[in-house]
C-alpha cells in the first residue's frame, strides 16, 4: 500500500521526490533524520533535527487539477486526527497544525507539471521530541514532547499519519469529503478575526 524509504541525510525530502518521482510508485514516503535545506511556504526555512519527523509523500493524481489545493486540507485533517490521539490540536489552514497557540507541524504541497500533473509531493514536518527552540521560535513553536511530557515514537507516528492520510485521500477520490468535517471541527481560525 505504501513504502517508507529512510535516508540518513537529505537537503529536502520534497526536493528529492520532485527530482526522482519517476523512480517510485504512488504513496512512496521519503524521510530523513537530517534535512539540511528544508523549506516551508513562501521560501521560509524548516529547520529539522533527529528529534523531528520530516517526510514527503508521493502522489500521482489523475483527477482534475482544480482539485489539487484540497490535498493540503486532506493532509491537515490527517495530521490533526492523529495528533488528537496524543493531545488536542487544531488546523490553521493552509499549512499549520497548532497546539496551545503554537505551531507543531507544517505542510508544504508542491506539484510537478508538464502538459498535465506529473506528481504531487506532500511535505510534512512535525516537531516531535524537540525540547529546545531558538529564541525567535520559542514563542511560536512547540513539540509533541513539550506538550504531552512524553517521548513520542517517531516511527509509529509516521505510520499513523501516512495511514490516516491514505484513508482520507482514498475517500476523497470516491467523493467522500470526510476530511472537510475534520477541518471544520478543528479550525484554529474559527470565530477569530483574521
Amino acid at each position: 500500500m505504501y513504502n517508507i524509504i529512510k535516508f540518513d541525510t537529505l537537503p529536502s525530502t520534497n526536493l528529492y521526490l520532485k527530482q526522482n518521482y519517476q523512480n517510485y510508485n504512488e504513496f512512496t514516503i521519503i524521510t530523513t533524520d537530517n534535512q539540511t535545506n528544508g523549506k516551508g511556504r513562501m521560501t521560509r526555512i524548516w529547520n529539522s533535527s533527529k528529534d523531528d519527523l520530516t517526510f514527503s509523500i508521493l502522489l500521482i493524481p489523475t483527477f482534475d487539477s482544480s482539485k489539487l489545493p484540497l490535498i493540503s486540507l486532506i493532509i491537515g485533517a490527517a495530521l490533526c486526527n492523529v495528533m488528537n490521539r496524543y493531545i488536542s490540536c487544531s488546523i490553521k489552514w493552509p499549512n499549520d497544525i497548532i497546539i496551545n497557540d503554537k505551531k507543531v507541524a507544517g505542510i508544504l504541497v508542491e506539484g510537478v507539471f508538464s502538459d498535465k500533473t506529473e506528481a504531487v509531493i506532500v511535505g510534512i514536518g512535525i516537531n516531535v521530541n524537540q525540547v529546545f527552540f531558538s529564541d525567535d521560535l520559542i514563542i511560536k513553536a512547540t513539540s509533541l514532547r513539550l506538550e504531552t511530557n512524553n517521548i513520542i515514537d517517531k516511527d509509529k507516528l509516521l505510520k499513523e499519519v501516512v495511514e490516516e492520510f491514505i484513508t482520507l485521500y482514498n475517500k476523497f477520490l470516491q467523493n467522500d469529503n470526510t476530511y472537510l468535517d475534520i477541518v471544520k471541527n478543528n479550525n484554529y481560525l474559527k470565530n477569530k478575526e483574521v
